[in-house]
């Protein structure tokens, strides 16, 4: 849009100006007329005229304007990182293919999974002390419903069982769960499971049921997808472990 003394001022920069503006004046936000662009331009090179002139004077050496200005780029290289991670997760798991002999192959061998159909219930909390203390209560008679009642933040509506989730597809349950839900007696409790992000599950099939129109052509697209993510989730591992290999890292010890 500009450039002063060889320092631009972008459409970015004009665009920002322009919305704090319409921000502090309360404005929705439809297209600014010329002369309003022409105005927030103006003032931006003011802007930039004068902020180059306090650096001649070292003006920036100021110590809150330093710290702030930390601040903020502190924020910016976070969103970089972040933003920039998940553009290469997203790029490692586009390269994966999954092939035909890949899906017949996750099909035939777990053909009693995806043929059956779980009726479940659970108990979730983040409290590892307090699964354990679910898990002791119910050891001691206590009916499940009860249990799962008392998990809740609040108490349910008269009426409802949120803790019951219906008849779950085999790509509908949680990995976690995957080692011993398919061999958990009917009615009896697991023992806690414990999952990612602080989750710990009790869990009770009520029901099981065989679907035997799950054929590979019906579940074909969902293979795909469960073959498709593991196989990133396994390729994002193995990157992140190359690069973490390969990077040379120094770090200063954290003064306490």
């Amino acid at each position: 849009m500009a450039t002063v003394n060889g320092a631009p001022i972008t459409a970015a920069d004009l665009a920002q100006a322009m919305a704090a503006e319409r921000g502090s004046a309360g404005h929705g936000g439809s297209a600014a007329p010329a002369r309003d662009r022409a105005q927030a331009l103006s003032t931006l090179v003011t802007l930039e005229v004068a902020a180059q002139e306090a650096i001649a004077r070292g003006l920036d050496r100021d110590v809150d304007y330093q710290t702030e200005l930390a601040r903020l780029q502190a924020q910016v290289d976070g969103y970089r990182r972040q933003r920039l991670a998940a553009l290469l997760d997203r790029d490692t798991a586009a390269r994966i293919v999954i092939d035909d002999a890949a899906i017949r192959a996750y099909y035939d061998a777990h053909v009693d999974q995806i043929r059956a159909r779980l009726h479940v219930q659970q108990i979730l909390t983040r409290d590892a002390t307090q699964a354990r203390t679910f898990a002791d209560a119910l050891a001691a008679g206590e009916p499940f419903a009860s249990v799962a009642a008392r998990a809740l933040p609040q108490p349910p509506p008269v009426g409802t069982t949120p803790w019951d989730l219906g008849y779950l597809r085999w790509n509908q349950i949680p990995p976690a769960w995957r080692p011993i839900i398919d061999t958990l007696p009917i009615g009896a409790p697991s023992p806690v499971i414990d999952g990612p992000r602080d989750r710990h599950w009790i869990i009770v099939v009520v029901d099981r049921q065989l679907d035997a129109e799950a054929t590979i052509d019906r579940e074909r697209t969902s293979i795909e997808l469960a073959l498709r993510a593991d196989a990133a989730t396994a390729a994002q591992a193995q990157l992140t472990a190359t690069l973490a290999a390969r990077a040379r890292v120094t770090t200063t010890p954290v003064a306490r």
